[in-house]
């Protein structure tokens, strides 16, 4: 099983960044982890994800700060073997989305997928539009449809 990392480059994200790690955790992907590279936050970030306790999280932060592309290249840098998702501190992973993606890349040997264009929705429209749908698949279906994006760049070592 191919291991995945969601990649949450932050700063200063106090207010968003609980929320953005409990659709992360969700998750039901049995090998996946997130690394979330604080760049030297001055808010309460680092003790909002101090405080889930979950060995999926894996919080980072470089020595001094960086521009937002070093951020992401310095998580991207601590990333394992595998497929890379990023997502901003502000926004969040649908449910199964793991799950779908993963089960799309191997089923096409496709080792690479980009989405260049995201479109970001209302919580309340993405709580609407999954309770209409049955199974983790439905929704993924159900949303890719809707014109839903997730933030998804994947690679392999």
């Amino acid at each position: 099983m191919e291991k995945y990392t969601v990649i949450v480059p932050v700063r200063d994200g106090s207010e968003t960044i609980e929320h953005t790690l409990r659709t992360c955790l969700r998750q039901k992907y049995a090998n996946y982890e997130i690394i979330v590279s604080d760049n030297c936050s001055t808010d309460s970030t680092r003790q909002v994800i101090e405080k889930f306790e979950d060995r999926r999280i894996r919080y980072i932060t470089p020595e001094r700060r960086l521009s937002m592309a070093g951020n992401f290249d310095f998580a991207l840098k601590h990333a394992d073997p595998g497929f890379v998702m990023f997502i901003g501190a502000d926004d969040g992973v649908m449910p199964g989305a793991i799950d779908y993606v993963a089960g799309i890349l191997q089923a096409s040997h496709v080792y690479l997928a980009v989405v260049p264009r995201c479109r970001h929705q209302r919580p309340a429209d993405i709580r609407r539009l999954a309770g209409r749908c049955g199974d983790q698949k439905e929704r993924g279906m159900a949303a890719q449809n809707s014109g839903l994006r997730l933030h998804l760049h994947i690679r392999t070592s």
